[in-house]
């Protein structure tokens, strides 16, 4: 008697799995855990993986999609859920920087676009969502006037700013998690004096 076909498993579900992989070998590993270090991980074979990713930037999107889901409070709950532009910048930094901080090596991961995918860093993982509530926030919360294009531009700056500012921060220290949230706030709000006007 033949055996019974092993049920299929929903692709949603498996991805998911897959990913949850991914996230155990970069924690151990690093943010230059290999595709081959987290197919060992799942138990599988690297063509699995590309087969649902399809590349190693593929599962980096897939995981910064997560990531971002489950950092709780979206940008634009935050944006939305105060009058003052300068306090709801700190708060979406701060979240970024908690994120950060907690996850070093997922944060490296996901900024950096995953190593050894050859992403331009304007191709990062995490950025065009990310980017178009901030081009969105800066029309709503400080009336910044220009093209979808202009504030696409902006947007994108003021995002590698802050990812570099934090991973920078990540290697040395040099201020206090509170400090390092106000002086990025101050630069996104006040441009390159980053001191509050007064």
């Amino acid at each position: 008697m033949p055996s019974a076909a092993r049920p299929r498993t929903d692709p949603d579900a498996r991805r998911a799995e897959l990913a949850d992989a991914a996230v155990r070998a970069i924690r151990t590993v690093g943010a230059d855990a290999s595709m081959a270090d987290i197919a060992a991980e799942a138990g599988i074979t690297k063509p699995v993986l590309y087969h649902h990713f399809g590349d190693k930037a593929g599962l980096a999107s897939a995981i910064g999609d997560r990531f971002l889901a489950e950092l709780g409070t979206s940008l634009e709950e935050i944006f939305a859920g105060t009058d003052d532009p300068r306090a709801a910048v700190a708060q979406a930094i701060d979240v970024f920087v908690t994120f950060a901080e907690r996850e070093p090596a997922l944060h490296r991961f996901l900024v950096e676009g995953s190593q050894g995918t050859g992403r331009a860093p304007g191709e990062l993982p995490v950025l065009p969502a990310l980017a178009a509530q901030v081009a969105a926030f800066m029309v709503t919360g400080f009336g910044a006037q220009g093209s979808a294009a202009e504030l696409e531009v902006r947007s994108i700056a003021v995002m590698g700013a802050v990812f570099e500012g934090v991973g920078w921060w990540l290697e040395g220290r040099t201020l206090t998690h509170g400090e390092l949230v106000d002086t990025l706030a101050d630069l996104v709000c006040n441009g390159l004096g980053g001191a509050p006007p007064t």
